[in-house]
């Protein structure tokens, strides 16, 4: 705020009622090639992703809610990444 050119992009007002708030920051490794790119991350997004691995449910998931992502899901067996295969929800 306190550079005026950037300052003025800012709703002060709004800005402080989240303060002590706290937040989270989700970054993405993408994989770009020639026909498109490939999501690397494979956190929970969606609320009802964040929600069921707050109550327990399994991760990765048994159906993908967010196909746009192009996640590339994996885990990991003995040190080995293993590749799966994450149905899209109907």
């Amino acid at each position: 705020l306190a550079t005026p050119s950037q300052a003025k992009f800012i709703n002060k007002d709004r800005l402080g009622q989240f303060r002590g708030f706290g937040g989270v920051r989700l970054e993405d490794g993408v994989l770009v090639t020639r026909d498109g790119c490939e999501n690397l991350t494979i956190c929970p997004r969606a609320v009802s992703e964040v929600l069921g691995v707050m109550s327990g449910s399994p991760w990765p998931p048994e159906k993908d809610v967010m196909p746009e992502m192009k996640r590339n899901w994996t885990t990991r067996d003995k040190g080995k990444m293993i590749k799966l295969d994450v149905p899209v929800v109907d």
